[in-house]
């Protein structure tokens, strides 16, 4: 059953400054004890309604309740860009080391040779 927790006093103003007002709601998780929790966007204006995915896992409601406590103003313009798809993932620190290691994205750097014995100036005809 999803909770309403808390209503945010503050305007949250989108990209285009609309404003929205943000709602935390949470669930608990069918499979174990823990406790789901996301953020809501309401419009002011004209609009969806927008949601977050899960912004964290709590072992209680309470938990929740003071995980809310702490988001900033600017914690919540984030996560409204993110929710509305302006703002890209983030790639985890695992995944981002394999598509470093990944030969597909490894740019090729041409081996440059180099002549052996005497360079010269390419200003210059004959050697000196």
């Amino acid at each position: 059953m999803v909770r309403f927790v808390h209503r945010f006093d503050a305007i949250v103003r989108a990209h285009d400054r609309a404003p929205y007002l943000a709602f935390a709601c949470a669930g608990p998780r069918p499979d174990d004890d823990l406790w789901d929790a996301w953020l809501v966007f309401v419009p002011l204006e004209d609009g969806a309604t927008i949601a977050t995915d899960r912004e964290t896992t709590q072992p209680s409601l309470d938990a929740v309740d003071y995980w809310v406590g702490g988001l900033s103003h600017v914690y919540l313009e984030g996560a409204l860009d993110r929710a509305s798809g302006r703002t890209p993932r983030v790639m985890s620190p695992r995944r981002l080391g394999a598509v470093a290691r990944s030969t597909t994205l490894r740019p090729r750097v041409p081996r440059l040779h180099t002549p052996r014995g005497r360079i010269t100036s390419p200003r210059t005809t004959r050697p000196r």
